[in-house]
């Protein structure tokens, strides 16, 4: 499929990310539903672009109907489900050649004319332009209140660095993180430059999207620093291990889950904060005090679950408290866990079956936690296997060596 596709026009007023949606939208059409798009990595080497950058086609894709994501598998093609969006540029093509129009119609009249979204029509009309229409058919660029969008975007940008720089010398951040953090601060730099806006609305909504993603997660780690650094080293050696080994992960997954399972790392432990702990169950600790702050619920609800933390809930009582927080079964949450479960107390890597030896030892066998961990082996296990087959296929590297078949 790769051959197939074309390159991008580095004159065009249109977003690279939504030239690389109409490219895919040429080969789409002609591919069986089920066919396997290219990876990620494999477009954004064709197309010489940033990862984001194809998450964001992709995305388009996905809004029109043509593509689905299979977690853990790949983009494929969607099955089709009678007239779509393919249908709609044939149409509104043979109306053009019959038509005396010297510009397009407008994606409202599309969409009205022919029973679909603004966003199908916008795309047909992009499709249309891309097959060389715009030579004699011309359509009213959208105008952009450029001063606004700069404006945000200097704001956004204003915010990752205030972030980057409040941790001293970036030493709770990994090489991965920094390295992440300024690509995508030069590629907004270079969208900031940019003298042509045309669509630059949509390009500067999602590079906001992706830098208020980084700052929550700066945010996160310099937080977690303030609370564990000095007032409990060794679990924060803990931590600062768990979030790298989250960023490592987090690579392979959307933006939005990826800014989610690092900040939930960076921040599982920080009830066991002698500022914070009040129960001292610290994943309720951590849950509520976060609460109070502007950390997003999906991340507190993490924190307060981590680690089949519901079984020390029982132990205590405290599981109607829990009970506030959703506990989400999703591969971010068997992620955290597995990042925690095989992270020993003092951030060296451990094998799950050595980390559930070592918090047994600890602590003994008649404290509440060794019989809650006994209580929940079962959902500890099971997040483990399914993280680590998820991880097998993406990252093989980091499992552990001697721990298969060890549950």
């Amino acid at each position: 499929m790769l051959d197939e596709l074309g390159k991008l026009d580095p004159s065009s007023s249109v977003a690279p990310y939504r030239q690389i949606a109409t490219c895919l939208y040429a080969v789409i059409r002609d591919a069986a539903p089920g066919t396997r798009l290219p990876s990620n990595l494999e477009l954004a080497g064709h197309f010489r672009v940033a990862r984001m950058t194809i998450r964001a086609a992709v995305a388009e894709l996905a809004r029109d109907g043509l593509v689905v994501t299979r977690q853990g598998s790949g983009v494929y093609v969607a099955p089709r489900r009678g007239p779509g969006f393919f249908d709609v540029v044939d149409a509104v093509r043979d109306e053009l050649a019959g038509s005396r129009q010297d510009r397009l119609p407008k994606a409202t009249v599309v969409a009205q004319n022919h029973g679909v979204s603004d966003q199908i029509a916008r795309r047909a009309l992009d499709v249309l332009e891309a097959e060389g229409l715009d030579r004699d058919v011309r359509r009213t660029p959208r105008r952009v209140d450029v001063d606004a969008a700069e404006l945000a975007l200097g704001a956004a940008v204003t915010a990752v660095e205030a972030a980057h720089a409040s941790i001293p010398h970036q030493r709770t951040l990994s090489g991965g993180q920094r390295e992440r953090v300024a690509a995508l601060l030069r590629g907004l730099q270079q969208v900031t430059s940019s003298a042509t806006l045309t669509s630059t609305a949509e390009s500067l909504e999602l590079a906001q999207q992706h830098l208020r993603a980084e700052a929550a997660v700066l945010d996160a780690a310099q937080l977690a620093r303030d609370h564990l650094a000095e007032a409990n080293p060794r679990r924060w050696a803990h931590v600062h291990a768990v979030a790298e080994r989250a960023a490592e992960l987090a690579t392979h997954l959307t933006p939005h889950d990826a800014a989610v399972l690092r900040a939930a790392a960076w921040l599982h432990d920080i009830g066991y904060s002698p500022g914070i702990a009040s129960s001292g169950f610290h994943p309720l600790d951590g849950a509520r005090f976060l609460a109070t702050t502007d950390t997003d619920p999906r991340v507190v609800a993490l924190v307060a679950h981590h680690s089949a933390a519901a079984s020390e809930a029982v132990e205590l009582g405290l599981d109607t408290e829990l009970a506030a927080y959703p506990d989400e079964h999703s591969i971010v949450r068997d992620l955290l866990w597995w990042c925690d479960m095989t992270t020993g107390p003092d951030g060296r890597p451990m094998t799950f079956t050595d980390r559930m030896a070592e918090v047994r030892a600890r602590y003994g066998p008649d404290h509440y936690v060794s019989r809650a961990m006994e209580h929940g082996l079962p959902a500890r296990a099971a997040a483990f296997e399914r993280a680590e087959a998820w991880i097998g296929e993406r990252r093989p590297g980091l499992l552990p060596e001697n721990d298969a078949g060890s549950l």
